[in-house]
């Protein structure tokens, strides 16, 4: 146990966190109102819906697939609660009601991307980012091309604003943790425990590692596969619904391209595209990072808004190919020394 922690600690790790702190360090004292607590839960507030979405794509990637289709689950789930809930003039039963028609569409959806990922063995990429066309035209039909409005002060309001903390620091400057700062707190602990304490995450890591192996052990791929998708999906939903809730409307422009931002965020994170590899930590800690250069972007003044996503997307990239850089060389290393190993082995025999 203390072996694997000292070589987390000087491993991949080691590069991010110190990454993150020479940012943290530098913007602290270049631009006082970057670490003030204000700030700071202004960037997990931020990083609330990355951060459900990449912990629930997490599970599409282990299992060795992808989810491009993100971005346009989110915006339905939002354009289904609005409309629904519409129905009952937002009374507070509508609303359930509407959140309720939104998760089940997205798990269903997700469920169809792994029947014809795993059943018609159709590359994940092509169908997630075919599905995500046919959704899109599906919000322009249900909205009739425009966005969607609710009523504030309805539930749908407390998704993302409802205050659950909040009190004034010494300072006398409020101090206030939104609803949608919790659910991804809470969200993230059951992704975690899901994958780390339970017997279906133990699958999902091994079908991501070798399929062929885990079907010859007895488990049901399929099912599996489909459950990644599905939470995938699902999660895709609930950061759907915060969006529409903090921006007070759904439309079909609503989460697009946040599946770019969240496969980033997976790639910093240390997260294996390939499957088998990754946490969900690492998907937290990629999402922690994008929000904190996207909070860096929009406290420095000389940038201008047209090249603030030049500029965003651009500092992500270059920590994206030396995170892979770097972890491509982890991997090179340890494989070395586990020859090294067995060649010892071999000559004390």
């Amino acid at each position: 146990m203390k072996e694997k922690i000292l070589s987390s600690l000087t491993g991949v790790w080691a590069f991010r966190v110190l990454i993150l702190l020479i940012v943290c360090v530098f913007m602290g004292i270049s631009e006082p109102r970057f670490l003030t607590i204000g700030n700071i839960v202004n960037i997990i507030s931020y990083i609330s819906v990355y951060g459900i979405m990449a912990c629930g794509m997490l599970f599409a990637v282990l299992i060795g697939g992808l989810d491009l289709s993100i971005g346009r689950v989110a915006a339905l789930s939002g354009t289904i609660a609005c409309i629904v809930a519409r129905v009952g003039g937002f009374s507070a039963t509508w609303c359930l009601i509407g959140i309720a028609c939104a998760i089940v569409a997205g798990i269903l959806i997700g469920y169809f991307h792994g029947f014809l990922i795993v059943k018609l063995a159709i590359p994940s990429f092509v169908v997630t980012l075919a599905t995500s066309y046919v959704i899109y035209g599906a919000i322009t039909l249900l909205s009739g091309g425009s966005r969607v409005d609710f009523v504030r002060g309805s539930l749908m309001d407390t998704i993302s604003n409802a205050r659950i903390v909040e009190f004034t620091l010494s300072s006398g400057k409020p101090f206030v943790i939104q609803m949608n700062v919790v659910i991804f707190i809470v969200f993230a602990v059951i992704c975690w425990y899901v994958l780390s304490k339970t017997t279906f995450g133990r699958r999902i890591y091994a079908i991501g590692g070798n399929t062929t192996a885990a079907q010859f052990v007895g488990i049901n791929v399929f099912r599996n596969s489909c459950a990644a998708y599905a939470i995938s999906s699902g999660a895709a939903c609930i950061g759907g619904l915060i969006l529409m809730s903090s921006t007070s409307y759904a439309a079909q422009t609503l989460g697009a391209g946040y599946e770019g931002m969240v496969l980033m965020a997976l790639i910093v994170g240390g997260i294996n595209l390939a499957g088998g590899k990754g946490t969900i930590s690492g998907a937290i800690f990629g999402a922690l990072l994008v929000g904190i250069i996207a909070n860096i972007c929009t406290l420095v003044d000389f940038l201008n808004l047209e090249y603030l996503k030049f500029f965003q997307g651009l500092i992500i990239l270059i920590v994206c190919i030396i995170s892979v850089i770097l972890e491509t060389r982890s991997r090179r290393g340890k494989g070395r020394k586990a020859k090294q190993i067995a060649e010892m082995q071999a000559q004390d025999e």
